[in-house]
């Protein structure tokens, strides 16, 4: 009887994988760039053994998505383990922002950060995050497009949650600097106070993006809080990591080229069949 209700429970699989296929390979795409397919398939082939412990189909995005990382990860660490850091010491001081206003590379635009960013399309996007060691490119993506925290990233690779932070703050230089770099290569650019002693400009905007995805606690939460209140220029550096962090967000919608929609679909047909 146990095996009847197995096989009945796994007869609705290919329904319910076949709606999760876009968000799957979106993720696998942004994760391991041209890997994706394979890692889409171990992933049904994991999901399919195991559908019988779904007992909510509700969940079966998030169930999905978590078997999809868990390959990934067993990948990572099979091949290679973590890598090693590159330096980047020489980025420590770059500012996107700052890059952005002092070049001026739209002169006529009187929201010159925000035109930058609307001369990107999706498919920009993950052309630059292709471009960025998978080290620093997964913690980027599961953190700020895909709204893991920072602790769950770290027990996900078994690293210090500080660890997973220096990570952080290494992609997103890297990314703000192919950011540029690519717009610059495809002439994208050519289309378009209290009684405590504030904390200085260096120490609030390196501060920024833990402020904005609430990863500080409230005392440093309170001094970046007084510090762009008094500062204009950090002020308008914040908004602009705001925008960077909702343009990176917004890249996250699903993609199936049709191609892979097909060969993924026949792959969930021929593992029916197998069975």
């Amino acid at each position: 009887m146990q095996q009847a209700g197995q096989q009945t429970d796994r007869s609705g699989f290919t329904a319910v994988a076949r709606e999760q296929l876009p968000w799957l390979y979106s993720l696998a795409r942004r994760l391991v760039g041209d890997q994706a397919e394979d890692a889409v398939q171990e992933c049904l082939i994991k999901a399919y053994r195991a559908y019988d412990k779904l007992r909510d189909e509700q969940a079966a995005p998030a169930w999905f998505r978590q078997i999809l990382l868990n390959c990934i990860r067993d990948r990572y660490r099979k091949e290679s383990g973590l890598p090693v850091e590159d330096s980047i010491d020489d980025m420590s001081e770059h500012s996107l922002y700052r890059q952005i206003a002092d070049a001026d590379p739209l002169p006529y635009s009187d929201s010159v950060h925000l035109d930058f960013l609307a001369a990107f399309e999706q498919a920009h996007v993950w052309e630059v995050l292709d471009r960025i060691k998978a080290l620093y490119r997964v913690p980027l993506v599961l953190v700020h497009m895909e709204g893991f925290s920072t602790a769950q990233v770290a027990r996900m690779f078994g690293v210090a949650r500080g660890t997973v932070l220096s990570w952080l703050h290494r992609g997103r230089k890297l990314f703000e600097r192919e950011l540029w770099d690519y717009a610059t290569e495809h002439d994208l650019l050519a289309a378009g106070k209290g009684s405590r002693a504030m904390i200085s400009c260096a120490e609030a905007v390196g501060q920024l993006w833990e402020y904005l995805e609430h990863e500080v606690d409230d005392a440093d939460r309170g001094q970046v809080e007084e510090h762009l209140a008094f500062c204009r220029r950090c002020c308008g550096e914040a908004e602009f990591a705001e925008a960077l962090r909702d343009f990176l967000r917004s890249a996250a919608r699903p993609h199936l080229p049709g191609d892979v929609a097909n060969r993924l679909v026949g792959f969930l047909d021929e593992l029916k069949e197998s069975t």
